[in-house]
């Protein structure tokens, strides 16, 4: 059994409407273009993990790794911490709460996949102060966000993002507040990172831009 069909399996006995966000989260978004950023051991902390997706698959792909996920959904952290337990991963844990106030570890990687847009401007900029405070000297935070180019996926990012906000409730919020690639850019240089940015649209709907801040 591959990785994926692996990933998927952990969710077998999930609620239907948990098992269809998961399955259409995999096709929609590039993780395995994601993955070649994850360190070969260490700690990886996701911000906003949600039902746990990414931290499961790089759990699966990175055994050496202690995986923490932190999300203000309780019921989505519970889903994904009942996952671990039954798969007994002691060294995969979830915590429902706010990144900021958490009791979490340091880590050598932390991932924000698609969560600040969700955040006021000054909010998303305390959540990235505390989260490169919590990185280690020479870990990577990898940003995921989407570009506002071309301009037709980002007007289908945003419909379908209304929808799933505003509509149907899948996410919390109520506003969006997206930025340029340069305002994330220079967000992040002012926090003292090294910055890359990586385009991962290729193939996608959707505009995906990562930016990898080292601490050095």
């Amino acid at each position: 059994m591959n990785e994926i069909a692996k990933l998927m399996n952990l969710y077998q006995h999930a609620p239907l409407t948990t098992r269809l966000h998961v399955r259409g989260r995999w096709q929609l978004f590039p993780f395995p273009a994601l993955a070649e950023y994850l360190p070969g051991k260490g700690v990886l902390l996701d911000i906003g993990c949600g039902h746990g997706l990414w931290a499961f698959y790089a759990a699966l792909l990175r055994p050496d790794c202690v995986v923490w996920g932190v999300d203000p959904d309780e019921e989505k952290t519970a889903i994904a911490q009942g996952i671990a337990r039954a798969q007994g991963w002691e060294r995969v844990h979830f915590v429902a709460g706010l990144a900021a106030q958490a009791e979490l570890p340091s880590a050598d990687r932390i991932s924000l996949i698609d969560v600040l847009y969700l955040i006021p401007h000054l909010e998303q900029e305390r959540l990235l102060e505390s989260a490169v405070a919590r990185l280690n000297q020479g870990g990577k935070l990898l940003l995921k966000e989407m570009s506002q180019y071309p301009r037709w996926k980002f007007a289908w990012n945003w419909l379908e993002e209304w929808l799933a906000v505003r509509v149907m409730g899948i996410t919390f919020g109520k506003h969006f507040y997206f930025r340029t690639e340069q305002d994330w850019q220079q967000l992040l240089q002012n926090l003292g990172l090294k910055v890359k940015i990586v385009y991962l649209d290729q193939g996608y709907l959707h505009p995906h831009i990562l930016f990898v801040g080292e601490k050095v």
